[in-house]
């Protein structure tokens, strides 16, 4: 359905991450893998949901292409990065072949958040994975991403990038509350028959901006972009 969409090429994904820090590096696949493996190339995890659990601080999860639901590959909902004990910062989170062939699929059935950042998860990145199909009647907390909290604190988030990603038949796409310590970058991402506001963001003067641009935004049933503050 998208396959004339392209972001992110998968030589551009692959020379990144020749780029990234010696850290430890995980991989998904949805179709060979298994939560019980060690997450290597060779023998990879097969939930999202594994994969970034195993994250610590500068680590890199690779999503392989495949469809990742609660179903087909065990998904817990909401997938949290920085919510717990471990220091989750800078890590990153990449679907090398692209949006098109990478699913996270709530089938219709997540009621909430489909991906979640906390304080712990500040300076990390997605890129270039579809998020789709959280509910099929939507209600105000349907968001495929969130980022931060109102209340601050462990909720707070700051200076995350979402990149080359698809949100289709999501409520909102992404919701953001900003928080002093740096801007979150949204940006070059398609959404598609968002059911609410494709992206909300929510701040006051003292907090710090987040960056919004070039991102394509079709049949947003209410707004294209919520500025509030």
């Amino acid at each position: 359905m998208f396959a004339r969409r392209h972001f992110f090429l998968s030589s551009v994904f692959l020379l990144l991450a020749a780029a990234l820090p010696a850290q430890m590096t995980y991989w998904v696949d949805a179709t060979k893998g298994s939560d019980t493996n060690p997450g290597t190339y060779a023998k990879p995890f097969k939930s999202i949901t594994k994969g970034v659990a195993t994250l610590s601080k500068g680590d890199t999860l690779f999503i392989l292409p495949g469809v990742y639901s609660k179903t087909k590959t065990g998904e817990v909902f909401p997938i949290k990065i920085g919510g717990g004990s471990v220091d989750q910062t800078k890590v990153r989170i990449i679907a090398p072949y692209g949006p098109n062939v990478t699913i996270l699929d709530g089938e219709g059935k997540v009621g909430s958040y489909m991906v979640r950042f906390y304080n712990l998860g500040a300076g990390s990145k997605l890129w270039g994975l579809q998020i789709a199909n959280s509910l099929t009647t939507p209600g105000w907390w349907d968001i495929a991403v969130r980022l931060g909290s109102p209340s601050g604190g462990n909720f707070a988030t700051h200076d995350v990038e979402v990149a080359g990603c698809i949100f289709y038949k999501v409520n909102r796409g992404v919701v953001i509350w900003s928080k002093s310590g740096g801007a979150n970058l949204i940006h070059d991402n398609l959404f598609l028959d968002t059911m609410n506001d494709a992206v909300n963001h929510f701040g006051d003067a003292s907090e710090a901006p987040s960056s919004i641009y070039n991102n394509t935004i079709i049949n947003a049933k209410t707004l294209a972009v919520l500025e509030d503050g």
